[in-house]
């Protein structure tokens, strides 16, 4: 599985999560980080309570399924409490 900012490109079927199914599903520590920003990183982070890497490297696997962060608005210089957000399990189609 795979923490991301942004929707994979490709036909995925999703769910949205609590912030709490969220948070367990990478309490496990069985994921990789497809982040590529510090401020969602720190963000995720924040929210999880677990640490999420800013990554680069193209990670994302088009088979994997991947939770998603969803922001509803800008997150850079916004408060963490003030951001409107969900998260999506994505699940690839093909």
């Amino acid at each position: 599985m795979y923490v991301s900012g942004r929707m994979p490109k490709g036909e995925y079927a999703y769910h949205k999560l609590t912030l709490e199914e969220a948070k367990n599903l990478v309490s496990r520590g069985n994921f990789v980080s497809a982040v590529r920003d510090n401020t969602t990183a720190s963000v995720l982070s924040y929210l999880l309570e677990v640490t999420i890497p800013v990554n680069k490297e193209p990670v994302i696997d088009s088979k994997e399924e991947g939770l998603i962060f969803v922001p509803h608005g800008q997150v850079r210089g916004v408060k963490v409490s003030d951001i409107d957000f969900h998260f999506n399990l994505v699940f690839p189609l093909r």
